[in-house]
């Protein structure tokens, strides 16, 4: 077996011939007797996929030819440490290989006849193959970045598809992928040909760009002829014709007859990146601006065309930081495009693109991005120093706009990003915002990233009590496993349980009960949840606080007690829930003293919340200054059904007043006789 000699010197056609010689080598050892045949069929599967490796090397220098958008002097520099790493490790493994290769001449180690042999330096082995597969998938990278349209030969296509599918085990370094997007920087990607146009049509277009790019001072010629057949040429994709034309210098700003599109607009807007470069190159103004005032870039960007033919047009001056009708700049239309795979972002982003520019609605490419769903786009964003906190004219951060959005995924993301969580927008955190669009999941997320569960909102609201209000029980009951606090007063002096009663939200009101909240905590006016309940006429809500225990003969300062209140709102079905929850029935009013709930409920006729109280055994003839029973109220009144539901339950007819006035005189000396045949009648 020929020795390769001293590899790192040695040149492509050495490291080619040795290679495989290296792998049969270790396949055979791996084949034999030995205490390490893993490692010698591992060593010798890479060894073949070096050889691959290298022969494609080799094939692409002698196949790809000098262009105006490829330099083969630029791969030979590119590849040229991974080569040099490829003949380390492989004149390493040939002397390793000397040392147990089978018994011949120059071994005294015998394998054939089933003696064990002792790989006593199977972990260098193991390193040098580790190695070895490192710099062999490095060289692959870099010839992948070499797009096969490059390549002349006409019988490339099986060797070019079948090589190019490689297998990543280990991660590339960064200067092998800074070397990788020199070699895909330096290409402006596929032509497609149209059909009217045949191969030999332009054969020689490649040759001829190097002319394109006018010199200092030239004059451009221009007349209706010729550059309508400028226009034709870019309409039929006719690419021959389009340099041919251009070399003639004929005007490339020069608009078709009857019209204000310029030749690059035209090849724009037909999305012909060939036509497109070649027009740039020949010296079209970049900054001629479309009917929506977008550049060339602008345009450039919005229609997908690739990074490389970005990276071209910021390389002949077009401004990258211009803006269109709206504000937006090509970075804003880069990050809101779908394709988040190219590198337009970065290409523009190195050229000086201002990476947090505001358009006319005050979005940054970030929040663009974010309004897009683009992942990868706000990744990428955030890795060239985007502020994250960056606000809409309305306040709202990236976190803001996709809770307002509903997306969860996209929440989650920017919590992991790095998003402040507990910043105030308006009258929302991000997480009573959350809760306040009936979103439980994105709350959930927010907590589970370390939103603080008692950070108040600019006017007080928190999130339990905003969860409260919503009904949402499912956070509520995260919020509370969390440690909420129960007590955390809000705006007006509100804690969860008086929003629950507000709200009428019973199942909110229970898991407050069980999670030991206060029952009759007051607001700033005064106010006990059952007296919220009862002004806002929630039943169901004040029928549970009734149930619990809560005080219903609660008066706030200077108001009636509940009852009261209750009666004279005529909320009947609280008012008779109250009575069976023992409210008190004959203490007289604070400022009515001559009554007493009693005496109110009969002046008012509310016969239902009388005969609840009857049925409580409430005393009718209880008397008020100047001694009146209910009965004096409700004939004074001329409630006739109060009056006989009043007798029947048991009021005495013939009580007089401190005056000694019974009621048929008082009706008679008021001359008020709608209820005296009725009380004749009684008498």
């Amino acid at each position: 077996m020929d020795s390769p000699g001293c590899l790192p010197g040695a040149g492509l056609a050495d490291l080619i011939r040795t290679a495989p010689l290296l792998a049969d080598r270790y396949a055979q050892m791996s084949n034999s007797l030995n205490t390490a045949p893993v490692t010698l069929a591992a060593l010798a599967k890479e060894c073949k996929a070096v050889t691959d490796a290298l022969r494609r090397f080799k094939y692409l220098r002698q196949t790809i030819p000098e262009t105006l958008v490829f330099d083969p002097v630029l791969l030979d520099e590119s590849c040229h440490e991974a080569l040099d790493a490829v003949a380390t490790n492989l004149s390493q493994l040939d002397f390793y290989s000397a040392r147990i290769r089978p018994a011949t001449s120059d071994s005294a180690v015998d394998v054939s006849n089933g003696q064990l042999t002792i790989i006593w330096n199977e972990d260098t082995l193991r390193q040098i193959h580790r190695q070895l597969r490192t710099s062999r998938q490095s060289l692959a990278f870099l010839l992948n970045c070499v797009p096969s349209e490059h390549v002349t030969s006409k019988n490339h296509s099986t060797f070019m598809h079948s090589s190019r599918l490689v297998p990543w085990d280990c991660a590339i370094s960064p200067a092998v992928l800074n070397k990788g997007s020199r070699l895909r920087l330096s290409t402006i990607g596929p032509r497609n040909r149209p059909d009217v146009s045949s191969v030999c049509d332009v054969s020689g277009v490649h040759s001829a760009l190097r002319r394109l790019r006018p010199k200092p001072g030239t004059l451009f010629k221009q007349s209706m002829r010729t550059t309508k057949e400028l226009h034709d040429a870019i309409d039929r994709g006719d690419e021959a014709t389009v340099v041919k034309l251009l070399l003639q210098r004929i005007d490339p700003n020069a608009p078709s007859f009857g019209s204000k599109i310029t030749p690059l607009r035209r090849a724009l807007s037909r999305q012909l990146p060939s036509i497109a470069t070649f027009v740039a190159i020949a010296g079209a103004d970049l900054e001629h601006r479309g009917e929506d005032g977008d550049t060339a870039l602008i345009t450039a960007v919005k229609q997908d065309f690739s990074d490389k033919y970005v990276s071209l047009l910021c390389d002949l001056g077009a401004s990258v930081n211009a803006v269109d009708a709206l504000g937006c700049s090509a970075l804003h239309y880069a990050a809101m495009s779908s394709n988040e795979d190219d590198d337009t972002l970065a290409v523009l982003i190195h050229a000086g693109a201002d990476v947090d520019r505001r358009d006319l609605g005050g979005r940054t490419p970030l929040l663009a991005a974010v309004q897009n769903y683009r992942f990868k786009s706000i990744e990428r964003l955030l890795e060239f120093g985007a502020d994250l906190e960056a606000r809409l004219h309305n306040g709202r951060t990236a976190l803001h706009v996709a809770i307002s959005m509903r997306s969860c995924p996209l929440v989650e993301f920017l919590s992991d990003q790095g998003a402040y969580l507990d910043r105030r927008v308006n009258e929302h955190t991000a997480l009573t915002f959350a809760i306040a669009v009936a979103c439980p999941d994105i709350a959930e997320v927010l907590v589970q990233a370390g939103a603080n569960v008692d950070h108040p909102s600019t006017k007080g609201n928190f999130p339990l009590l905003a969860a409260a209000a919503a009904g949402d029980l499912r956070t509520m009951k995260l919020l509370l496993s969390r440690g909420a606090r129960l007590d955390a007063v809000g705006g007006e002096g509100y804690l969860p349980i008086h929003m629950a009663a507000h709200k009428n939200r019973v199942e909110i009101l229970h898991l407050l009960f069980k999670s030991d909240s206060p029952i009759d905590p007051l607001t700033e006016h005064g106010e006990t949840p059952l007296t919220i309940a009862m002004h806002l006429g929630c039943y169901e809500a004040a029928q549970f606080l009734i149930e619990i225990g809560a005080n219903v003969d609660h008066a706030a300062p200077g108001a009636e007690r509940i009852i009261s209140q209750a009666l004279k709102a005529g909320n009947t079905r609280i008012a008779m829930a109250l009575v069976r929850g023992g409210a008190d029935l004959t203490t007289p009013l604070r400022r009515e003293t001559s009554m007493t709930p009693i005496h109110q409920a009969a002046h008012l006729g509310q016969n239902d919340v009388i005969a609840t109280m009857i049925k409580a055994g409430v005393d009718l003839d209880t008397r008020t200054w100047p001694g009146y029973t209910p009965l004096f109220f409700a004939a004074e009144a001329g409630h006739i059904a109060t009056v006989r539901l009043l007798l029947a339950g048991g009021a005495h007819l013939r009580e007089r007043s401190k005056s000694c006035g019974n009621l048929l005189f008082m009706y008679i000396s008021q001359s008020t006789n709608n209820n005296a045949e009725l009380l004749l009648e009684g008498q």
